[in-house]
Parts: C-alpha cells; sequence; structure tokens
C-alpha cells in the first residue's frame, strides 16, 4: 500500500476490479490521499510470512497479485539483511504461491537499477527478484512479468521513499518555499544509475 500499490489500485478500482491491498504497517493517512478507504480494503500482512500470505489469498479470494511490496534504497543501506529478506523472500513468496495455483498472474514491480546490481542492496535485490521471477515462469509456468519503472514519485501525503521522489519533493519544497535547495545526502545526487 505505498504510492505505487495505491495508485495502482484506484486506477484497478476505477476499471471495475474488486480490489485489496496489502501492507505490513499502512499509513493510511498516504493511501487515503491516493484511495476512497471505504471502497477499497486494506488487508495486513507481512509479504514474508508464507503462511500469513496464503491465508489472505484464500480467504479474500484472490486470482491475480500486482506485487510492489519491497524496501526502499535508503532502507535497505540502514539494514541489508531485511532489505534482501523483505525484498527477495517476499517476492519468492509470492511466485510461489503462484507455482501452488493459489493465484494465476503476478506482476512485479521492478526498477531501471536492475542493470547496476552492484550499486546498491536494492539494486542486487531487484535484479534478482527478475531473476527468480525468469526461473519461476521458465521453470513452472507461472505467469509473471516484471515492470521496471524508470523513477517513482507522485502525489501522495506518505514519505518520499524512492530516491527520485525524495529529490523531487526536495526540489520542489524549496521552490514552495522561496528557499534554495540544499541537496546534503549524497544518495540523491545522480551517480548515473536512476532515471531522474
Amino acid at each position: 500500500a505505498g504510492v505505487i500499490g495505491s495508485h495502482t489500485a484506484r486506477i484497478l478500482h476505477e476499471k471495475g476490479h474488486d480490489v485489496r491491498l496489502l501492507d505490513v504497517a499502512p499509513n493510511l493517512t498516504a493511501v487515503g490521499s491516493i484511495i476512497d478507504l471505504q471502497k477499497i480494503e486494506i488487508l495486513h500482512a507481512d509479504v514474508t510470512d508464507s503462511k500469513a500470505l496464503q491465508t489472505l489469498l484464500e480467504s479474500n479470494h484472490i486470482e491475480r497479485v500486482v506485487h510492489t511490496a519491497a524496501l526502499m534504497t535508503a532502507a535497505c543501506r540502514a539494514d541489508p539483511r531485511l532489505g534482501i529478506h523483505v525484498n527477495a523472500h517476499g517476492t519468492t513468496n509470492v511466485l510461489d504461491c503462484a507455482r501452488r495455483g493459489l493465484i494465476n498472474r503476478v506482476v512485479l514491480s521492478s526498477s531501471n537499477v536492475v542493470a547496476a546490481p552492484t550499486t546498491s542492496v536494492y539494486a542486487l535485490t531487484k535484479a534478482l527478484c527478475e531473476q527468480v521471477s525468469n526461473m519461476y515462469r521458465n521453470s513452472y509456468d507461472v505467469r509473471a512479468v516484471s515492470l521496471r519503472y524508470g523513477a517513482v514519485f507522485g502525489v501522495w501525503k506518505g514519505p518520499a521513499t524512492s530516491l527520485p521522489a525524495r529529490l523531487i519533493r526536495l526540489l520542489v519544497e524549496a521552490a514552495v518555499a522561496r528557499k534554495p535547495a540544499v541537496i546534503s545526502d549524497p544518495l540523491l545526487v545522480w551517480q548515473g544509475v536512476d532515471s531522474f
């Protein structure tokens, strides 16, 4: 139920699909700035808990999953083990549910940073998730596809967690305040990997 998941849920709901959002700790104010919380149910679970994930998929009759759960660059940098656990194991849990016939289609959120997997834990996990998805598709006929986002930012009241979103928010807030933008975080300096 982050920015990508919330916007995806809103669009799918507007097209007539029955949609649920899943999050380990949803920011209801942020999610509510994108979706109508009365129309789209938010389920609480950890994507790394395979049994809880299976229970939610079965009890809610979920047929397809747009998998956006991940820790972003800064969170992965702060705790690499947790970043690998959430991003790689969470993705594997979703794909394995598809392998076992619990869902029939998976769309994975990936990133353009897969082209440079040695630049960060986040980039490494996104590259790994694409490879795991390819393996499930080739070995188990799982219907899965990966979408590589160039940059993620948009209107929402939650924290800016992607690097491009953090940079854009910093620049816009400085412009609105009519103050110089000061980029003090070295992660926000373009190094030829992220598409800003």
